[in-house]
């Protein structure tokens, strides 16, 4: 509006509204009465000129009661607004030009506002009066100069001084110094204003910032994009290749500026780890309270998480960095929390590390922990024995985990230790089932190439206190587990004579130890005269010289089961008696075992004597526990006298002197079945052929026995055999040769046969009778399933498995000539076993 139409307006108001008696001589506006002030209003504005009660009546009143021309709220026409332009962040706020402008004071002359045209902010004002009332009591700080209305969305509008209002913000959050307390909305503005709408250049990410950014309520709490430029003295730390440690130029948030609607920041010194983005591993980091923000290396474009250098963890990954406890980690952050504690390799021992580190893994409980103990971490040491000892472990075992440190809780013990050769691992595992039995860990004293196992106590109550000998069965094979674990020797009759040893001897001179090879130092070959398998050495082990035998058969070794139960004589020569087993061992390349003995010039020079006997292992005695060596006679001395001089050619002996040396190699009744007996002796005393016997196999000497397929009474099963075929007559030691290595066979086995048995002997009688044939499978001999109790024949292994199955495979391949070759087998088999009036069923 000019000022010719506000001087209109004003003489107007002079002749046609007259003031009241009390105001008609008061030139200043602020002095007149509330009536006269509201003829005013109207004159200016109209009697309702918002349309609405409540806000006309706001107004009205404001108008009436205001005391300074700065308190006045106007209502301002729409069209008096020039250069609308909107705001680029804020949808909801305009700037424009006030064309009539705001009021400044009053004319006297003119009975009218003296105005000035002004730049200001003009907000979409969703109409509450609640709101509304809100914004009015707060007006002097905003300079709210009206309300208005869009004649287009009709919706009502604010007013506001443009260099005042903050235009980012909504009308409800104009009057909210404290950032937490503004709305969604405004806070996205703000994080727009300082980051950008999407400054990571990845939605997920964004989305969680901005989501972040609005649910904060304290400093602490917000995580922010920051620009990578803002890092400076950018250092890789020497352990990890994906963190680094830097100076935050710009600062970490630390409070809110409520003058300046700002940001108060700290430069900070921070740690940067490389963030391969997945945004589940993302959603758990923006948990943890000291997680300044992420950035983007500009040159490799990976992500970077940006964390507080005194907080930050640099041996946890990122998800382990909130979990406070050791057992919530990853086994990456468990292993390095291991390192830090002991060491990459404490043991210097693979097998012992990974054990420990394993354990350190995957143990759920403190208490299930074994550690490694260094041996200066022992105080007190007394020694009961001398692989056993008591002492102080200073250090202590670990009692749980101290969240505040990241560390350890321990309590100082008394432990027990007892030094162990090997088999650590079963040990230990099997000393862990057994309750009552806390393991602490393993250690070594650097003076001996023994390590020790660590424990609580290792003995009963009744044993306590008592020595060795006088120690329970139980006791005394924990100890043997300890010190040389579950099964030393890999064999159980050797493991069982071990033990039983262990827990019947009185005395330490009857003790047969298991013997690790490492410790048998500088061994040399000793020739004996002696033909036999058994091999001769000098060697030492704790500076004492020792004999060691080799058994390159190991029945040889421990056959005093079997061929003790044989009438024949056995003998102790007088340097045997002499002489105390330490112990036994075993060769890792030769794979053949070992018996240790005191070295002596006397039993060398015995061994070197021409004998008409031959070692064979370890016997017991009545007054010396396992500590002789049994042998026997070289069997012509148990040849009758017409076998004698054909001793070299067992075919040509009798029937009595076979049956003897068949005893002398299965015992008399090696099948517990008589009629499997008959028919295996009958079978050894007529075969005019090696190819033609048929022997009892025990069913130990099967390994890696699989199933392959069945028939109507019958499975059938493939298997290694360990002891292999006979295929040569020794006629020196006047025994059966056997191939070297293991052979394939298959086993058949007959259902049933436990308890109808006639079904199968007709079949090994039928075998017996055909004898060997090219063209028909062999049989090398009966062997029994010790669980089922039914008897197997063990067959030569066919391949190809049954002729269909190698025909469905291989028939387009097979040319006329061996598909001839095939039916020419065929029928010369069947030729075979007419001829020997045998039907044929299903042995071919």
């Amino acid at each position: 509006m000019d000022g010719d139409t506000s001087n209109i307006k004003s003489l107007k108001f002079q002749m046609i509204v007259k003031l009241c008696l009390g105001c008609k001589f008061k030139s200043n506006f602020f002095d007149w009465c509330d009536a006269c002030k509201l003829k005013h209003f109207k004159l200016n504005y109209d009697k309702s000129p918002s349309g609405n009660n409540e806000i006309d009546n706001r107004l009205k009143y404001y108008y009436s009661k205001s005391g300074l021309s700065e308190e006045f709220i106007e209502w301002i026409s729409y069209e008096e607004f020039k250069d609308i332009t909107h705001n680029v962040v804020n949808k909801e706020t305009y700037s424009a030009l006030w064309s009539k402008g705001c009021i400044c004071d009053w004319n006297k002359d003119k009975f009218n506002w003296n105005r000035k045209i002004k730049k200001v902010a003009l907000v979409n004002f969703e109409y509450n009066i609640i709101d509304f009332y809100r914004v009015l009591k707060e007006k002097e700080q905003y300079k709210l100069y009206g309300i208005s209305k869009d004649p287009t969305s009709h919706s009502y509008i604010l007013v506001f001084d443009d260099e005042v209002y903050n235009q980012n913000l909504c009308v409800k959050c104009q009057i909210l110094s404290n950032f937490f307390y503004w709305c969604k909305s405004c806070k996205l503005n703000h994080f727009q204003l300082n980051y950008g709408e999407f400054p990571s250049g990845n939605d997920e990410i964004d989305n969680i910032l901005k989501d972040h950014y609005y649910d904060s309520i304290s400093p602490k709490e917000l995580i922010e994009w920051i620009p990578f430029n803002e890092f400076r003295e950018i250092v890789l730390t020497a352990d990890n290749k994906e963190i680094y440690n830097a100076l935050w130029s710009k600062g970490c948030i630390y409070d809110w500026d409520e003058d300046k609607l700002s940001w108060i920041r700290e430069v900070k010194k921070v740690t940067l780890v490389n963030f391969k983005c997945s945004i589940n591993d993302f959603n758990i980091m923006v948990l943890k309270e000291k997680l300044y923000g992420i950035s983007k290396d500009p040159t490799s474009h990976s992500y970077i998480l940006v964390l507080d250098d005194e907080g930050y963890n640099q041996n946890l990954c990122i998800n382990c960095q909130i979990l406070s406890s050791f057992f919530d980690w990853c086994k990456s952050c468990k292993l390095n929390h291991f390192q830090l504690n002991y060491g990459e390799f404490p043991s210097k021992n693979n097998d012992i590390d990974n054990f420990l580190k394993n354990n350190y893994c995957e143990s759920r409980l403190s208490e299930e922990f074994i550690e490694w103990i260094p041996y200066n971490e022992f105080e007190d040491i007394k020694y009961t024995r001398s692989e056993i000892f008591n002492a102080v472990w200073l250090k202590g075992c670990i009692c749980d985990w101290d969240k505040d440190k990241f560390s350890w809780n321990r309590k100082i013990r008394k432990v027990i230790a007892v030094k162990f050769k090997c088999g650590f691992d079963t040990t230990i595992k099997a000393l862990v089932e057994k309750e009552g039995f806390k393991i602490y860990g393993i250690s070594k004293d650097l003076a001996s190439p023994n390590y020790i196992l660590v424990l609580d106590q290792i003995l009963c109550i009744k044993c306590q206190g008592h020595g060795y000998f006088d120690w329970c069965k139980r006791c005394k094979l924990i100890k043997f587990q300890l010190s040389y674990g579950e099964y030393p020797s890999g064999n159980n009759d050797i493991d069982n004579f071990l033990k039983e040893n262990c827990c019947e001897s009185k005395f330490d001179n009857e003790l047969i130890e298991w013997i690790s090879y490492i410790e048998l130092e500088d061994i040399t070959y000793i020739t004996i005269r002696e033909d036999s398998s058994i091999k001769y050495y000098t060697a030492e082990r704790n500076r004492m010289v020792l004999t060691l035998m080799e058994f390159e058969n190991l029945n040889d070794l421990l056959n005093y089961k079997n061929k003790m139960q044989i009438n024949m004589k056995k003998e102790h020569p007088e340097p045997f008696k002499s002489y105390i087993i330490h112990g036994i061992s075993k060769n890792p390349i030769s794979l053949n075992y070992i018996l240790v003995f005191e070295y002596s010039q006397d039993f060398l020079n015995f061994l070197n004597e021409p004998k008409d006997y031959q070692i064979i292992g370890i016997s017991k005695d009545e007054k010396y526990k396992y500590n002789l060596v049994t042998y026997l006679k070289n069997f012509s001395h148990f040849l009758c006298s017409d076998c004698k001089p054909r001793k070299a050619l067992f075919f040509n002996w009798c029937d009595d002197c076979k049956i003897e040396h068949f005893s002398h190699n299965y015992s008399d009744l090696p099948s517990k079945n008589n009629d499997i007996n008959i028919i295996l002796k009958d079978n050894y005393c007529k075969s005019d052929k090696i190819s033609e016997f048929i022997e009892w196999i025990p069913y130990n000497l099967f390994i890696d026995i699989t199933y392959i397929n069945q028939g109507g009474f019958s499975e059938v099963y493939s298997a290694l055999w360990l002891n292999n075929n006979i295929y040569e007559w020794d006629h020196i030691k006047l025994e059966w040769k056997r191939r070297n290595g293991y052979k394939s066979v298959a086993l058949k086995v007959l259902k049933s046969s436990c308890y109808n048995i006639s079904g199968f002997l007709q079949e090994v009688q039928s075998y017996c009778k055909i004898g060997f044939s090219h063209k028909i499978t062999k049989l090398y001999g009966i062997s029994k399933d010790p669980d089922t109790q039914n008897y197997i024949l063990v067959l030569e292994y066919a391949s190809h498995g049954s002729l269909r199955k190698f025909l469905d495979k291989y028939n387009k391949y097979l040319i006329t000539t061996y598909k001839i070759q095939i039916l020419k087998n065929i029928a010369e088999g069947l030729k075979e076993i007419h001829s020997k009036n045998i039907i044929h069923q299903d042995i071919h």
